[in-house]
């Protein structure tokens, strides 16, 4: 235990001494830090070591050698220098006191002089942004020309500049360490050049040109612009020189953007979106369908429009034209087309100067030229010729000298041997120009052309073609010598009678009056191989009308006409107020039974001052089953059906004739349809009005406008509708009394309509005729020819078909018939029979044409079947007359048709049409390479004129027959 005690003890005694000892004697030093850690190889500095354990005389030892210090022991720093070193890399340092030396640390030595920044010589812009990286420093400051130094500044903080001037500058930027040695200060000369260069373009396009290519000037504004750029059509181009202008070659038309933008030598650009830019647009413009050659166009007659190729809002084009000499004809036209129609008076034959200048913005920048040669004008009343003919030639000198000859009109025309055969020419007057043609007496048909030479007129010359002028062809006629002779059965017509004979719509042709003991008419008439057509009066009492019709070769035709019989029906008609009324028309018919076949056909007379009537009819006529129609404008026809012969058949009480308004006037103007009647519209109470459209809907009109008695309503917005106008002017307040008039007004949505009629019709029948362009298209109604009261529709549909079908006729025509009441057409059933006239050019169709089948009517159900090819071919059995003199220009073709449809004259598509010197072959079943496809089919009735008297004379025994057969039972 005491042992224990004792070392006990020991250890504290020794323990109090040694801490009683140990401030007497130091520890080595213990570096904690120094700075910097990294010295630049180049300079000397200054290093401050942080260190414990130190005391007033330290050692310091860098790379193995001493350096001066100096000792802060309060601050625990030693501050010494560092030497220099020659080459990168660290060396090793150590504190040393009294008590021994510190652990080794290493100092890293660098080559810092550069800052490794770069400053170009010429800035573009007024701001430097750049980080300063420099192992060896902390710390930067910054000073620019002549300010002052700036603060310090972190060496992480980026060093930056703004609001540079324009000029020189010099940067000078110094770094410390962290022991605030400082580093040589390093300078950067630059230079601010901000200021972009400016250009200017000249020569620049004008906005709308015709130009394709260009050459633009590329001009300095200052001084420093060097070089530029541009860009055209998506694509950049460069070029080094200002002095080098842009050429643009090969343009095309449309619209380009040009823009360009300067450089300087410093590098400075302008930017492309900075920049304004040009615009310009390229077109295309010139006279369409412009031919080396003048185009000819004949004065009066014909008329050239001039179109642009180019159809913009953003140039104007000026016409003008000039003749020969140089002098505008008439005034300047402005548009994107010109028509150009040649003078008719005076010495207009010659070469016309057609001029467009196409103008932008006020600036001319293109015209072109168009040539018109006119030549002179053969004028003649007629193409087809049977009598003496004046030719008046126009637009050369009154002076000039004229050479006229007979021509055969091939492609490359020759004389004729004998011009005399054909005809000769005689002056009108000795001052006069023009000629009258004496055509020869000629055995067959004859066709000529004329040539007309000028001579002693400058401006008509070899040289541009002017010095002759061919027309034609012209046909002939010969005339023959056509004998009708008029018998009954007791031979030939007595002298009491004065009989009359007319042969309609031919030239030349006369109303003939029998008054000789003799009843043999001859006419001279055209042996061209028409059907002619005349009506036959004979003036017993009552008279009787017969029409006939008959065809060449025939040279002599005998007329049968029938003998008055004793049957008769008679009667009279007044009004629904009791008054008599006479010039009704009376018209009666039988109700044929036995066959299909049997040709309709009806007597007709009307009725005296009394309102009295007597239709005398041919012997042997049925007894029973008559049908007997009364009408007369603004009454509702009247009808009594299923009648007997010698019997009066009044038509009074609830058969009289009521008076009926009739609609006068359907016309559309603008956006309304204007409708009158007679008796005239007092309120528009007196009409209803249904509007049907083309799916069928029906609704009526709620507003409809009264004016001084013209009705309107707005045009239906949509191109097919039927409107059903029920009018009533005179108000008895009963519906059922037949004072309400009926109109079906149909508009189809054929665009190339040029004019129409309408004509409401009942079972007496009636005319309607439609008119334009010298072109007249006509419809007989006979009675019983439509059963159900109707709208009969005419309509001229411009043919704008160029082929041999419709060669024949300028227009295609709709013939309609519609249900006045229901609007909708009425069925097949319902039309018995029409008789449809269509004019034809005399030019193209020349005579015995229509009948040898060289040409054809053409007909389909509708428009679009015709334009589809879906096509009948009239017959030429329907035929009733065809007239080939007409006006001289144009003549017409009259048949049967017991269907309504379009109708238009042409050719198959293997036939040329008629020329001159071409006979031309007939087509079986083809149709026209317009209307291909025909399906056969039964077209039309029986001839009326020639069947009738067929029947009457084949069925005069039967009709005895059946009659004492009644009679019997």
């Amino acid at each position: 235990m005491r042992l224990i005690y004792a070392f006990k003890l020991l250890s504290i005694m020794t323990a109090m001494i040694v801490a009683l000892v140990c401030p007497l004697h130091a520890a080595p030093p213990i570096i904690q830090d120094f700075y910097p850690e990294t010295v630049n190889i180049n300079t000397s500095a200054s290093m401050v070591i942080i260190a414990d354990n130190l005391e007033s005389a330290m050692t310091v030892t860098i790379n193995g050698g001493i350096v001066q210090n100096t000792v802060n022991i309060a601050a625990k720093m030693i501050t010494c220098t560092v030497p220099e070193m020659n080459t990168s890399g660290s060396v090793a340092f150590t504190i040393q006191n009294a008590d021994g030396i510190s652990d080794i640390q290493y100092l890293a030595y660098e080559d810092c002089s550069d800052w490794t920044i770069t400053i170009p010589a010429i800035l573009l812009d007024d701001t430097i942004e750049r980080t300063l990286n420099n192992v060896c420093y902390s710390q930067y400051q910054y000073k620019i020309d002549d300010k002052a130094l700036s603060p310090l500044n972190n060496i992480s903080e980026p060093l930056h500049l703004t609001g540079l001037g324009e000029g020189s500058h010099v940067l000078i930027i110094q770094g410390k360490d962290q022991a605030q040695n400082p580093a040589p200060s390093e300078s950067f000369s630059f230079t601010v050049d901000t200021i972009l260069p400016e250009i200017q373009l000249e020569n620049l396009p004008i906005t709308v040109t015709t130009k394709t290519s260009e050459t633009i000037t590329v001009t300095a504004l200052t001084v420093d612009a060097s070089q530029y750029k541009y860009q055209l059509d998506g694509m950049t181009y460069f070029k080094p020189s200002i002095s080098e202008p842009i050429h643009l070659t090969d343009l095309t038309p449309k619209t380009y953007t040009l823009c360009v933008i300067a450089g300087d030598r410093s590098g400075n650009w302008q930017s492309f979106d900075d920049v304004s830019c040009h615009t310009w647009t390229i077109i295309n413009i010139a006279i369409a369908q412009q031919t080396l050659t003048p185009t000819e166009v004949l004065a009066g007659t014909q008329s050239r429009v001039f179109t642009s190729t180019y159809s913009g809002e953003d140039v104007t084009l000026a016409w003008t034209v000039r003749n020969a000499d140089g002098g505008q004809v008439g005034s300047t036209v402005y548009g994107n087309a010109f028509s150009f129609t040649p003078p008719v008076a005076g010495a207009y034959a010659g070469i016309y100067t057609i001029s467009m200048v196409a103008q932008a913005n006020g600036q001319k920048i293109f015209e072109d030229k168009a040539f018109v040669k006119v030549p002179i004008t053969i004028e003649t009343d007629r193409y087809t010729i049977v009598k003496e003919t004046i030719f008046r030639v126009k637009g050369t000198e009154a002076g000039a000298t004229l050479i006229w000859d007979i021509i055969t009109c091939e492609n490359d025309p020759i004389d004729i041997d004998d011009p005399e055969q054909i005809g000769r020419w005689e002056r009108v007057g000795a001052d006069s120009l023009d000629m009258t043609f004496y055509p020869a007496p000629v055995d067959a048909i004859t066709n000529f052309c004329v040539k007309v030479s000028v001579e002693d007129d400058a401006d008509l010359t070899s040289d541009n073609g002017l010095h002759e002028n061919i027309t034609g062809p012209f046909i002939i006629l010969p005339m023959t010598a056509f004998t009708i002779i008029l018998s009954d059965e007791s031979g030939f017509i007595s002298t009491t009678t004065n009989n009359e004979i007319t042969v309609k719509d031919m030239v030349m042709l006369k109303t003939q009056n029998l008054t000789a003991s003799y009843s043999r008419v001859v006419f001279d008439l055209p042996d061209s191989g028409g059907t002619y057509y005349f009506t036959i009066k004979d003036n017993r009492t009552p008279p009787v009308y017969m029409d006939y019709s008959f065809s060449t070769p025939s040279k002599e035709n005998i007329v049968v006409l029938q003998p008055v019989g004793d049957d008769i029906i008679e009667g009279s008609v007044e009004n629904t107020e009791e008054s008599v009324l006479n010039t009704v028309k009376i018209a009666a018919y039988p109700v044929f039974t036995d066959s299909e076949d049997q040709t309709p056909w009806h007597v007709e007379t009307q009725t005296a001052v009394n309102g009295k009537y007597t239709v005398y009819l041919p012997d042997y006529s049925f007894i029973n089953g008559w049908t007997v129609v009364a009408g007369q404008d603004g009454y509702a026809s009247s009808i009594k059906t299923d009648q007997q012969l010698n019997s009066d058949i009044l038509f009074t009480g609830t058969d009289a004739l009521q008076p009926k308004t009739s609609i006068t006037l359907i016309q559309p103007m603008s956006d309304k349809i204007n409708i009158r009647a007679t008796p005239a519209f007092t309120s528009s109470n007196q009409v209803d009005i249904k509007k049907i459209l083309g799916d069928g809907s029906e609704t009526y009109y709620s507003k409809i406008d009264f004016d001084n008695g013209l009705i309107s309503v707005a045009t239906p917005d949509t191109d097919t509708y039927t409107l059903v106008i029920k009018a009533d002017t005179i108000e008895n307040y009963d519906p059922g009394t037949g004072y309400v008039a009926y109109h079906a007004y149909r508009k189809n949505s054929v665009d190339s309509v040029k004019k129409r009629e309408d004509l409401s019709i009942d079972i007496i029948g009636g005319t309607i005729s439609l008119m334009n362009d010298n072109q007249t298209m006509k419809a007989v109604v006979p009675v019983n020819g439509i059963s159900k009261a109707s709208t009969l529709t005419l309509e001229q549909i411009e043919n704008s078909i160029p082929c041999n079908a419709t060669a024949g006729s300028q227009y295609i025509y709709g013939v309609y018939a519609t249900n006045s009441q229901t609007g909708k057409s009425i069925s097949a059933e319902d039309i018995n029979r029409i008789l449809i006239t269509l004019p034809f050019n005399l030019r193209v169709i020349q005579p015995g044409d229509l009948e040898n089948e060289k040409w054809f009517i053409y007909h389909a159900d509708s428009l679009e079947k015709m334009a589809a090819h879906q096509t009948e071919k009239i017959s030429v059995s329907a035929f009733v007359q065809s007239n080939y003199l007409g006006d001289g220009k144009t003549g017409s073709i009259s048949f049967w048709v017991d269907h309504l449809s379009v109708f238009a004259i042409g050719k198959p598509a293997d036939i040329a049409p008629s020329t001159p010197s071409t006979v031309l072959n007939t087509s079986n079943d083809s149709g026209g390479d317009c209307f291909i496809g025909i399906s056969q089919k039964n077209t039309a009735s029986g001839i009326f004129g020639a069947m009738f008297l067929c029947f009457v004379l084949s069925s005069l025994v039967a009709m005895k027959i059946r009659r004492f057969v009644h009679s019997t039972v």
